[in-house]
């Protein structure tokens, strides 16, 4: 079950993701995140989805 997690995006613009796992790396952590997004669905219905991407914590995530 992904944990909520603030993602802290460019323009100081925060967005509530989906923390989905953890990496530790030789320099610190990475944080695997799903971020909101939408996606064309059926005819031109427009659908909730999520985009995934790995982030470094501390520097762009912080506690939901």
């Amino acid at each position: 079950m992904p944990v909520p997690i603030r993602v802290l995006l460019p323009g100081d613009q925060e967005v509530v993701a989906h923390l989905w796992a953890k990496r530790q790396v030789r320099d610190g952590w990475l944080y695997e995140v799903g971020l909101p997004a939408y996606r064309n669905g059926p005819g031109d219905a427009m659908e909730p989805a999520e985009y995934r991407v790995w982030v470094r914590a501390p520097d762009h995530v912080q506690p939901g």
